[in-house]
C-alpha cells in the first residue's frame, strides 16, 4: 500500500472513530429551576440601548463612500425595528468633517426620518475644516417596522454665482457615526399564527440567537429534530446569521428559546408540564422573565419530535392559538439535486425578476446614480470552461445625458469591470410608452452583452454603474447664471435576462472552500436527503451546537430547511455506503505520537497545534497541492478546531468533512468560527485549523473529481493543468494534419498527371 493510502485509511479511521470516544461535557454554571414558580410580568418592561453603524444601513448591504458633494448631496440609511420591540428613544450620532471652504450658516446638514425634518444642522464658523460630533434626537413617534434616515448637505462656498461642481464643496461623514435606539420589549400573546415570530424576526438586521434546550443529551432523532428545526430557522433567517446555543436541563439566559420534551424525559422546570398524546407544539412564556416566550415542541417519545419539527419545517403545519397538534403528516418526497431555492436554475434562462430581494433594488436617483447590485448564487460545482461566455440579455432606461456630454453604463462582477457603454443622448423611447404599463417598448434600449466566466464564482454580485459627466457654468459676479441640476434616474429593466444553460456540474474535491460558502457537497440536495450526520451516542452540548449551527449555515444558503437529513452513531458501511458524510465530535486523544511526514496529524491529537515553520500561504501555491513538510508540533493550551475533508472510505465519489474540536474552548473557537462569515469563508483546501481566532489551512491529500463530463471536455480539461502538453499535442496535430494535406495535394498531382 502507498505511503497516501496508509494516510488516507489512517485518517479516516481515526475521523471516524469519534463517534464511539465517549467525551463528558464539563458542567456549565448556571441557576438551576427546581420547580416552575410563578412570574408577575409587570407594564413596565427596562429598556435596552442597541447601536447600529450608519455604514451597515446602506440600502442593499453593501457600504460606500460617505463623502457629500455638491452633486451627491443625499444619503439614505435604512433601519427596522423587530416586531416584539417598541423604540422609547432614538437619536442620531454624527461625526464628520466639513470643507474649510464653507460659508458658516448658510451651509446645513438636514436630517429626515422617514420624509420628515427632524433637525437642520447649520455649520457654525468655528467648526469648518474641524472634526464635529452632532447628537440628533429623532421622534420615536414617527419609527416604524420599516424605516429610512435621508441625509442632506446644502453647502455654499460663496455667496455669488458657485457651482456645484467645485471640489471645495464637500463634508465628510465618517465612518464612526451611529444610529442608537433605546427599544423596550413588548410582551407579545401566545399566539402561533405569528410563527416564526418572536423566535426568527426577518425585521431585524443582526444574528438570530436562539437557545435549544434538552432535558439531556438526546438521541438520535433528537439530535434529527433539532437539526431540522434549527435548519429551518437558519433559512429564514438568512444572511443575518444564526446561532443556536444548547443547554441540558437548564434555563438560557433572558430571551426567547426553544424546549424539547417527552412524556418520560423533560427538563426540571417543565416537569408539571401535561404529558401529550402525540406531536405538539406549544408557545408559553418563559420562567422569570418579563417578556421572554419559550416553543416548547413536545411528544411522546422522540419520533414525535422529529415528526414535529418536520412539520413545522415543510411548512404543512397550519398552526394557531397556543398550541397546536400535528396529525396526518406525510413525509416529503426527497428534492430533486441543485434545486435549492437560493440557487439559479441552469436549466433555464433567469430573468431579473426572480433575482430582486427588495423593493426598488432595481432602479436608482440622482445627480450621480448610486450603482444598481444583483446577487447571483450559483451551484458551487458548475463547469464554466466548456462555456467561454454567458450570455446577458440587458435592458435599461435612463435619463438621457445632455448633447455633447459623454455618460455610461459600466458593467462590473465581483467588483471587476467588465466593459462599459455609451449612453446615447438621442434614445428617449422608453418614456413615451409609459402610458401603457403592459407594453416594455425598450428594443431600442435593447443590449446584449456577454460575461466572461471566469470572473463568475458561486456567490457573485452584478453591478450596474452609471456615471454621467456633469458641465456647469455660473457666469460671474455681473452676469451670474442660476442653473438647476435636474435629478437623474436609472432603471434595470426587471425582463433583462442571463443564460446559464449548457454548463455541466463537474469539480475536484476535498474543497473546503465549496463548504464554507455555500455547504456543498451536502446541499446538492437542499434538504440534504443524501447527508448523514455522525455524532456519538451521548453528544455534549458544545458538539450539538456544532450541528445546528452548521445546519442552520447550509439552510441559510439553500433557503430551506434539512427536513431529510439522517443523524447517526454508527460508522458501519452499511449506515454510510452512498451517503454524504458529516463527522462532528471531539479530536481523539489517543494518538500521541505524530511524524513530520504529513499535516493530517494536526486532526487526531486533542494537545497538539502547529509551529510556524509549516504554514497555509505554502500549503497553497497556485492551487496546486504540495507534500506536508516537516514541523513542530507542542502542547495545545487554549483549545483547537478542526475542518477536515477527504474522499468517503465506502463510496467512491462521496465525501466526508469532519468537525473536530478540542475540549470546551476548542468547540467554542469552532462555533465562534462557523457563526463568523468572515472568517469561515476563509476556508480553503481539504484542512483548516481553528485556534484563538486565527484560522490556517492546508491543501494536502489525494483528489477525486465528482460530476458529469463528456469524455472530450474531460480530454480538455485535463489539458488545461498540463499546458506543455497541450502545446505538445497542438504540434502534433498541426504536423498530422499538415502531413494529411500534404498527401492528398501530392495523390492530386500524381492524379492530374495520369
Amino acid at each position: 500500500m502507498s505511503g497516501s493510502k496508509k494516510i488516507k485509511t489512517w485518517l479516516t479511521a481515526i475521523s471516524l472513530a469519534v463517534v464511539a470516544a465517549s467525551t463528558v461535557a464539563a458542567p456549565v454554571e448556571r441557576f438551576q429551576i427546581s420547580e416552575a414558580e410563578p412570574t408577575y410580568r409587570k407594564n413596565i418592561v427596562p429598556s435596552q440601548a442597541k447601536n447600529f453603524a450608519l455604514p451597515q444601513l446602506i440600502p442593499g448591504g453593501r457600504g460606500g463612500d460617505l463623502r457629500m458633494t455638491g452633486t451627491n448631496n443625499r444619503h439614505y440609511f435604512n433601519f427596522t425595528v423587530r416586531r416584539d420591540e417598541i423604540v422609547s428613544d432614538a437619536s442620531l450620532i454624527l461625526n464628520y468633517t466639513p470643507s474649510p471652504s464653507l460659508i458658516p450658516v448658510w451651509s446645513q446638514l438636514n436630517v429626515y426620518l422617514n420624509g420628515q425634518v427632524q433637525q437642520s444642522i447649520s455649520i457654525e464658523k468655528d467648526e469648518v475644516g474641524k472634526h464635529v460630533t452632532k447628537r440628533v434626537e429623532l421622534n420615536p413617534k414617527m419609527i416604524k417596522d420599516s424605516n429610512q434616515i435621508e441625509l442632506e448637505f446644502v453647502g455654499t462656498y460663496t455667496q455669488v454665482c458657485g457651482s456645484p461642481l467645485s471640489d471645495t464643496l464637500w463634508l465628510s461623514l465618517d465612518e464612526e457615526s451611529f444610529l442608537n435606539l433605546n427599544v423596550q420589549k413588548i410582551r407579545v400573546a401566545n399566539e402561533l399564527s405569528f410563527f416564526p415570530l418572536p423566535f426568527v424576526d426577518t425585521n431585524a438586521y443582526r444574528e438570530t440567537v436562539l437557545p435549544f434546550v434538552f432535558p439531556k443529551s438526546p438521541d438520535n432523532d433528537g439530535k434529527q429534530a433539532a437539526g431540522v428545526l434549527a435548519s429551518w430557522f437558519g433559512a429564514k433567517s438568512a444572511w443575518r446569521g444564526s446561532h443556536f446555543p444548547v443547554y441540558y436541563d437548564q434555563l438560557p439566559g433572558e430571551g426567547h428559546f426553544v424546549v424539547f420534551l417527552t412524556n418520560d424525559e423533560r427538563p426540571n422546570f417543565l416537569k408539571d408540564f401535561p404529558k401529550v398524546d402525540g406531536p405538539q407544539v406549544t408557545i408559553m412564556d418563559a420562567p422569570y422573565s418579563l417578556y421572554a416566550k419559550m416553543l416548547v415542541v413536545a411528544g411522546r417519545h422522540t419520533d414525535d419530535l422529529l415528526l414535529a419539527a418536520r412539520a413545522i419545517a415543510s411548512g404543512h403545519s397550519m398552526m394557531a392559538g397556543d398550541t397546536a397538534k400535528i396529525h396526518g403528516f406525510q413525509e416529503l418526497a426527497p428534492r430533486q439535486p441543485y434545486d435549492a431555492p437560493n440557487w439559479i436554475d441552469t436549466s433555464r434562462i433567469t430573468y431579473f425578476h426572480d433575482l430582486i430581494e427588495y423593493s426598488g433594488q432595481l432602479s436608482s436617483k440622482g445627480h450621480q446614480p448610486k450603482p444598481v447590485h444583483l446577487s447571483l448564487n450559483l451551484p458551487p460545482d458548475l463547469f464554466m470552461f466548456n462555456k467561454s461566455y454567458i450570455d446577458l440579455d440587458l435592458r435599461y432606461r435612463y435619463t438621457k445625458p445632455s448633447q455633447g456630454v459623454p455618460s455610461q453604463m459600466r458593467l462590473l462582477v465581483n467588483d471587476q469591470l467588465i466593459d462599459s457603454y455609451d449612453l446615447d443622448p438621442n434614445k428617449d423611447q422608453s418614456g413615451l410608452v409609459a402610458h401603457l404599463p403592459a407594453v416594455n417598448s425598450l428594443k431600442d434600449l435593447l443590449n446584449v452583452r456577454s460575461i466572461p466566466t471566469l470572473v463568475l464564482t458561486d456567490n457573485n454580485t452584478l453591478t450596474f454603474d452609471f456615471q454621467y459627466s456633469m458641465s456647469y457654468s455660473g457666469g460671474n459676479a455681473d452676469n451670474c447664471q442660476t442653473i438647476t441640476l435636474i435629478p437623474n434616474q436609472v432603471n434595470v429593466d426587471p425582463a433583462s435576462s442571463i443564460d446559464f444553460t449548457g454548463l455541466y456540474h463537474f469539480t475536484e474535491l476535498p474543497d473546503l472552500r465549496m463548504f464554507a460558502r455555500s455547504g456543498f457537497p451536502f446541499s446538492k440536495y437542499a434538504d440534504l436527503s443524501e447527508t448523514t450526520v455522525v455524532m456519538e451516542k451521548d453528544s455534549p452540548a458544545e458538539h450539538v451546537t456544532t450541528l445546528l449551527n452548521t445546519l442552520g449555515r447550509i439552510g441559510a444558503h439553500t433557503g430551506l430547511a434539512a427536513i431529510n437529513v439522517q443523524v447517526t452513531d454508527q460508522h458501519d458501511a452499511k449506515t454510510l455506503s452512498d451517503r454524504e458524510i458529516l463527522v462532528i465530535g471531539a479530536l481523539p486523544a489517543a494518538i500521541t505520537e505524530v511524524n513530520g511526514e504529513n499535516v493530517h496529524a494536526l486532526l487526531t491529537n486533542a494537545r497538539r497545534e502547529l509551529n510556524t515553520p509549516f504554514n497555509s500561504d505554502r500549503s497553497l501555491v497556485n492551487g496546486a497541492r504540495t507534500e506536508a513538510q516537516t514541523f513542530t508540533l507542542v502542547e495545545s493550551r487554549g483549545g483547537l478546531g478542526a475542518v477536515v475533508a477527504f474522499e468517503s472510505p465506502f463510496t467512491e465519489k462521496r465525501s466526508v468533512v469532519a468537525m473536530l474540536s478540542d475540549g470546551d474552548s476548542g468547540s467554542r473557537m469552532l462555533n465562534d468560527t462557523i457563526r463568523a462569515p468572515g472568517l469561515f469563508t476563509q476556508m480553503k483546501g481539504s484542512v483548516s485549523i481553528v485556534r484563538e481566532g486565527v484560522l490556517n489551512s492546508f491543501n494536502v491529500g489525494e483528489t477525486y473529481h465528482v460530476g458529469h463530463l463528456p469524455w472530450y471536455q474531460r480530454v480538455w480539461f485535463a489539458m488545461l493543468e498540463r499546458p506543455l502538453l497541450l502545446v505538445l499535442s497542438a504540434i502534433i496535430c498541426a504536423l498530422l494534419i499538415g502531413s494529411a494535406i500534404y498527401g492528398m495535394m501530392r495523390l492530386r498531382i500524381k492524379m492530374r498527371g495520369q
